[in-house]
C-alpha cells in the first residue's frame, strides 16, 4: 500500500457558509480538514460511503466466521476499515441534501402499496419530486445502520424495501411490471441461509408493497461516467464522477479473505494501492439502460463474464456472508464467505 495519500478538495456547495468535511482515502481513522466559503461549483468526487462494520473475531480467534483482527489486517482492508466519502446531510426545509451526490432529498419516507402509488406521491409532494433510480437509491444506503440502514435525518422510515424508477428487465416477459428495489430494512442476525438482507438489491414486483422517499427533478440525476481508459498502458477505467480506477479484467479467487487480500496486493496500471470495491461502489459499474428481455449488467468495458459473480469489501449483517454482485442481472446479494468462490474486480481511489 502507498505510504502517502493525498487528501480530497471539498464538494461543491450552494451556500458559501456552508463548512464541508473533505476525507483522505483509504485511512483507519478520521483524517478530515474544514473547507469553508466556496462560492463555486467543484466537481462531483466520489461515490457515498456507507458506515460497516468490521468483521473479525474478537475473543473467538478460530471461529469460522470471522477474519482474525491482528496486526496484519490493513493488508486485506474491509469496507469497515475504511475512511473515505462519508456524505454530510444538510436539513432545508422540507429537503435533506447530500454533500456528495448535490440529490435532494424529500425528508418524509412513505409505506405505499404499490408502484403507481409511489410515483404517484412523489409527484403529489409540493415540489417538483420524482422516484429515485436504482443507482441514486443504492447512494443512501448506511450499511451501519442499526434499525434502518437509512440516515436518521429522514423521517418515518420503513423498515422494508425501498422503490426505484429503474425498471427491471428479467429473463421472462410475464414478470415485465417490476422495478428494482433496495432494502433498508434494520440488522437482522443468523438468518436462514437464503434470506434477504438488509442492504440488498433485488427486483420487486410492482404490486407489492414498499417504502418510498422522493428525490428533487432539479438535483439530478446522478449517473457514473463517463469512463476513460487509465493506467500506465491504458489496462484501467477511470470513471469521471466517481473518481475511482478499475481493473477491467476481475483476478480470480476462491474466497473472500482471498479476494480482499489479492486486491491489497495487486500491481496494476503501473499502481500498487488497490482494494476490493465495497458494496455501494461495485454498483456504479452497472449499466441498467437495457431494453426488453435484456437485463442489466457490468458495463462492456469490463471483461465480465455474464455468469459471473464478484466479491464487495462489505460484510453483511449474517457474520456468515458479504455482499457479492451478480453479472447476471446485476443483483448485489450476500454470499457464504467460505463456501462461495467468486471473483474479484479490484478498484483505487477515489482521487
Amino acid at each position: 500500500m502507498n505510504a502517502t495519500l493525498p487528501s480530497f478538495p471539498g464538494h461543491r456547495r450552494h451556500e458559501a457558509t456552508r463548512v464541508v468535511v473533505a476525507c483522505t482515502m483509504l485511512t483507519l481513522t478520521s483524517a478530515c480538514s474544514e473547507v469553508a466559503g466556496l462560492q463555486e461549483h467543484l466537481p462531483y468526487l466520489g461515490f457515498p460511503d456507507s458506515r460497516s462494520n468490521v468483521l473479525c473475531a474478537s475473543d473467538d480467534v478460530t471461529s469460522p466466521n470471522r477474519v482474525p483482527c491482528d496486526g496484519n489486517q490493513v493488508t486485506r482492508l474491509q469496507d469497515g476499515h475504511l475512511q473515505m466519502m462519508r456524505p454530510e446531510y444538510f436539513v432545508e426545509g422540507n429537503d435533506i441534501r447530500d454533500s456528495i451526490t448535490e440529490l435532494v432529498w424529500h425528508k418524509r419516507n412513505k409505506h405505499v402499496s404499490n408502484y403507481d402509488e409511489a410515483e404517484t406521491y412523489c409527484k403529489n409532494l409540493d415540489g417538483d419530486y420524482r422516484l429515485p433510480s436504482k443507482i441514486e437509491l443504492i447512494s443512501l444506503l448506511d450499511y451501519g445502520g442499526t434499525d434502518f440502514l437509512l440516515d436518521p435525518l429522514f423521517e418515518n422510515r420503513q423498515a422494508m424495501k425501498y422503490r426505484s424508477s429503474t425498471e427491471y428487465w428479467p429473463e421472462s416477459p410475464q414478470f415485465l411490471t417490476t422495478h428494482w428495489a433496495v432494502d433498508f430494512n434494520g440488522k437482522r442476525e443468523d438468518l436462514p441461509i437464503g434470506s434477504t438482507l438488509p442492504g440488498e438489491v433485488h427486483q420487486q414486483h410492482d404490486s407489492n408493497e414498499s417504502g418510498v422517499v422522493c428525490v428533487r427533478n432539479d438535483s439530478g440525476p446522478f449517473e457514473p461516467g463517463p469512463f476513460k481508459t487509465a493506467g500506465a498502458e491504458n489496462e484501467l477505467q477511470f470513471d469521471e464522477r466517481t473518481n475511482l480506477y478499475w481493473m477491467t479484467i476481475p483476478i480470480a479467487v476462491k474466497s473472500w479473505q482471498e479476494a480482499l487480500t489479492e486486491c491489497s496486493e495487486l500491481v496494476d496500471g503501473g499502481f500498487d494501492d488497490f482494494r476490493l470495491p465495497n458494496a455501494k461502489e461495485i454498483a456504479t459499474i452497472i449499466t441498467d439502460e437495457t431494453t426488453i428481455l435484456a437485463q442489466s449488467r457490468p458495463r462492456e468495458i469490463f471483461d465480465i463474464g455474464s455468469n459471473d459473480y464478484l466479491w464487495t469489501s462489505t460484510p453483511t449483517t449474517d457474520a456468515r456472508e458479504a455482499f457479492a454482485l451478480s453479472a447476471n442481472g446485476a443483483s448485489i446479494s450476500g454470499a457464504d464467505r467460505t463456501l462461495q468462490y467468486y471473483r474479484a474486480l479490484c478498484v483505487r481511489g477515489p482521487y
